[in-house]
């Protein structure tokens, strides 16, 4: 995960530095723009690698630390007796 922080900026500027999150390599971001705050989810060998893609994408980080990807997968349906 990248947390990302841009103090400052209107909501609509937020959006616009997470969709080049996603560009950056990311699976998903998280945008909070109220907060002027967006994670990334990334999929990496390590966070040097992450660095590297955000750097290349033009983008900084307020940090970088692993994290795991919990998905709700919902039940199978019942099969009629």
């Amino acid at each position: 995960m990248s947390e990302h922080y841009w103090p400052a900026l209107a909501a609509e500027l937020v959006t616009a530095q997470a969709q080049r999150l996603t560009r950056s390599g990311a699976l998903a971001a998280v945008v909070l723009p109220g907060e002027q705050t967006a994670f990334g989810l990334h999929v990496a060998h390590d966070a040097d690698d992450v660095r590297h893609a955000l750097r290349a994408a033009g983008l900084g980080h307020g940090s970088i630390g692993a994290g795991w990807l919990m998905d709700h997968a919902p039940a199978p349906a019942a099969r009629p007796a």
